[in-house]
């Protein structure tokens, strides 16, 4: 070991807890292709429904998908909409791609 590592590795290990430290040395010892043990089974997904429902759109964001006004700037995209916008500056279309305005809850899935 160099001079410099060993007090490296001993910063390295003083904030670790002594499990930590263990898992440490058998990943050291057995190498990265060693199964893991899990002492309990692995949490499932749950698709049921939703943690949390959507977010209302933002006071800033409104419009349809033609027209759209963000930051109090109103803007045609035309149709088929040209996301593009260049005229209404670089913030404008940060919020833009953002897709707040999608939170709208009279924009149907269609439109």
């Amino acid at each position: 070991m160099k001079q410099a590592a060993l007090p490296r590795l001993l910063r390295t290990l003083r904030p670790m807890r002594a499990e930590q430290v263990w898992a440490q040395l058998a990943y050291a010892v057995r190498g990265p292709g060693a199964p893991v043990r899990l002492d309990e089974a692995p949490p499932r997904l749950s698709t049921a429904s939703g943690a949390v429902p959507f977010l209302p759109a933002p006071a800033h964001a409104r419009g349809d998908g033609r027209q759209l006004e963000l930051l109090n700037v109103e803007v045609q995209l035309g149709d088929p909409p040209d996301w593009d916008v260049a005229q209404a500056g670089p913030l404008w279309s940060y919020h833009l791609h953002q897709f707040d305005w999608l939170r709208q809850p009279d924009l149907s899935p269609q439109r």
